[in-house]
């Protein structure tokens, strides 16, 4: 599980500011030319980079979601352990 300096709330105002659809602009763009050059290329090994450059800028793309994702998933386990610790302290203080 890592460990993120960030909070949901920052990521989901990220993933809404002008800063990541100027971003989002220059990767699609970058895509687009990316498949032009696997479209135009005789060449297996530029294809293949090509391919490369592909699979890593949709992986860029999608980014903020999968972090997102994963720190929503991070603060529901936390809260989840606090629950329980929670519920097992209550019964151990019943039992006395």
């Amino acid at each position: 599980m890592a460990e993120f300096k960030s909070n949901a709330f920052h990521f989901r105002e990220f993933l809404e500011s002008t800063v990541w659809q100027d971003m989002k602009t220059e990767m699609d763009n970058a895509l687009e030319l990316v498949r032009l050059g696997m479209e135009n290329t005789e060449d297996t090994n530029d294809f293949l980079r090509f391919q490369g450059d592909a699979r890593s800028l949709r992986r860029l793309m999608i980014m903020p979601e999968v972090i997102l994702e994963e720190i929503e998933e991070n603060e529901i386990e936390k809260e989840q352990s606090r629950s329980d610790e929670t519920y097992f302290k209550e019964l151990e203080e019943g039992e006395e």
